[in-house]
């Protein structure tokens, strides 16, 4: 992904000739280290960004972050999980389109929960 372009369209060729090396050869050296604001536009180091909790020194946006990213930065260094063995029951025998029961199976094999028996 290129940050920059050039307002011509006209590139300098490189020393492979016809616009530089193989684009299988190339190595981006800086793949993945910007990361662009969406608030504010700017490019900011990955580093720089994750020292400020995913949010933009520049503007303040929030960038996303997974739920156990955000619960390793609720709970101080060190905790404990309990209750590991706790899962949801259906005790009402609750039915809707679908049997509550049956919806719990599938929210569990599409978040990887295993259902403990």
């Amino acid at each position: 992904m290129s940050w920059f372009k050039r307002d011509d369209g006209e590139y300098e060729s490189g020393p492979g000739g016809n616009g530089g090396p193989d684009p299988g050869e190339r190595n981006v050296r800086t793949e993945g280290l910007w990361t662009k604001c969406l608030g504010c536009r700017q490019t900011i180091w990955k580093a720089e960004l994750e020292a400020n909790l995913n949010v933009c020194p520049k503007c303040q946006h929030h960038f996303k972050i997974g739920s156990r990213r955000r619960i390793e930065l609720l709970l101080e260094p060190g905790y404990e999980l309990v209750d590991t063995g706790l899962r949801s029951t259906d005790p009402l025998n609750f039915n809707d389109m679908k049997p509550y029961k049956l919806r719990l199976r599938q929210a569990q094999e599409a978040t990887g929960w295993t259902t403990q028996s």
